[in-house]
């Protein structure tokens, strides 16, 4: 027997998938640039914003940790005061000497911990009344001195950090009534 070869069934040639025309491609690709730059200019603002957001908050933070600082030590300023008044009239001689002397140790190792922390005793005797930095309780009538000048400091007042925490009370000069250059002169 002769065998017979059938003839091998040529595969169906099958279309060719569609490719798109170049155009469209281009087009594809440019809309995708635009949105990688979109998204490229969002990630920088939300960047940006975020690092404006962690200084504004670290600003806060410095700025609560300074009041914080600025009310404990307002705090010890009454103490201070008691200090001051007690070492003025201190005994200068017997065994209540050595204790006062004790007692000045004990204030000056306070006043060098809150220099440390940045305090200033506001010194205006002699200078010029400035409400921002005194309070003015008392005044005085006289000519030895200019209008609202700084006669006497009655309770010092004191800087934190170039801050006002607490103002000095003073006692203020003003001209006498009928001097020619009286005029208005702060006051309680």
């Amino acid at each position: 027997m002769t065998e017979q070869h059938e003839p091998e069934a040529q595969p169906e040639a099958q279309p060719a998938a569609e490719t798109p025309p170049a155009e469209a491609l281009l087009a594809e690709l440019e809309a995708a640039r635009r949105q990688r730059e979109e998204y490229l200019a969002m990630l920088q603002r939300l960047q940006a914003d975020f690092i404006n957001y962690r200084k504004r908050v670290e600003q806060e933070l410095e700025e609560l940790a300074r009041a914080t600082r600025a009310r404990i030590i307002e705090r010890f300023l009454p103490i201070l005061d008691d200090f001051e008044r007690a070492l003025k009239h201190r005994p200068t001689d017997g065994a209540e000497a050595n204790w006062a002397d004790g007692i000045a140790l004990i204030y000056r190792k306070l006043w060098q911990v809150l220099e440390a922390e940045g305090l200033k005793k506001v010194e205006p005797v002699g200078a010029k009344f400035d409400p921002w930095e005194h309070e003015a309780v008392a005044t005085e009538e006289t000519e030895a001195a200019e209008e609202g000048q700084i006669l006497e400091v009655i309770r010092p007042g004191y800087k934190l950090d170039h801050r006002v925490i607490r103002p000095a009370q003073v006692k203020v000069a003003r001209r006498p009534a009928g001097s020619p250059e009286a005029g208005a002169a702060p006051g309680p």
